[in-house]
């Protein structure tokens, strides 16, 4: 399946507390609202995100969530985009989200390793290749050298349940004021204790592949957060109304 998948921090004058109470209650029910734009939508997911005793190096502004929206294939997400209706989720998005720092990817989730009923805790990365690097340079080193790699590492198997490669698609674009991710890499685990030790491993391994001659990991932008699947978005209705 495909998804489009967008993390953001909180918009200058809004606190996080307050961006977080709309992203997770207003926005789930403006969406529920528009069946223009929700018919096309399979599922509905929020990341959250939680302190797991790290400082990443980017974005330099913490981001707060992270969606990730899916559709059957790509023709029903550049239908869903442009939907008139969809204006409405844009202007509602800046009331939680940060258009000066974002972190967008359309792509197709692709199963490196793990199950299929996921864990809630993961870390999110959006990865963009070096400028010299040509995207078929980067997608075999990443594709290929490194994900075949943690695929046979034990120490990041024993902390990431599964690992999930984002494979951006290629041409396809909608209309968001930044640069789209060269791919973005899903880890997932059972606690989020485990996440901190997993990033130690998963550097091993990353040094082992040579993929900073690929990858700009200095500017590479992450988020650990904890996920919610939103199917109907009903509760979240039934709360705005009391709003």
């Amino acid at each position: 399946m495909i998804k489009f998948i967008g993390a953001s921090s909180n918009p200058p004058g809004v606190s996080p507390e307050d961006a977080r109470t709309h992203y997770e209650l207003r926005h789930p029910a403006l969406a529920d609202s528009l069946p223009s734009f929700n018919k096309y939508m399979l599922l509905y997911i929020q990341n959250y995100a939680i302190d797991i005793g790290v400082e990443f190096s980017a974005p330099r502004i913490p981001f707060l969530n992270c969606s990730e929206i899916w559709f059957k294939d790509i023709d029903s997400l550049l239908e869903a985009y442009e939907v008139p209706e969809y204006q409405l989720l844009r202007e509602d998005e800046k009331r939680f989200g940060n258009f000066d720092n974002l972190g967008v990817a359309l792509a197709e989730d692709v199963m490196i390793f793990g199950e299929d009923a996921r864990p809630r805790f993961k870390l999110i990365r959006f990865i963009e290749r070096n400028p010299e690097i040509e995207m078929a340079d980067f997608l075999e080193v990443w594709q290929g050298d490194y994900a075949s790699a943690m695929l046979n590492s034990g120490s990041v198997r024993s902390l990431a349940k599964t690992y999930i490669q984002n494979h951006a698609l290629i041409g396809a674009k909608i209309s968001f004021p930044v640069k789209f991710a060269d791919g973005v890499d899903e880890y997932w685990f059972s606690s989020p204790s485990d996440i901190a030790p997993f990033l130690k491993a998963e550097s091993e391994v990353a040094k082992d592949v040579g993929i900073d001659r690929i990858v700009n990991r200095k500017d590479m932008k992450q988020i650990a957060s904890e996920c919610r699947v939103l199917p109907g978005h009903e509760l979240s209705f039934n709360i705005l109304r009391k709003l």
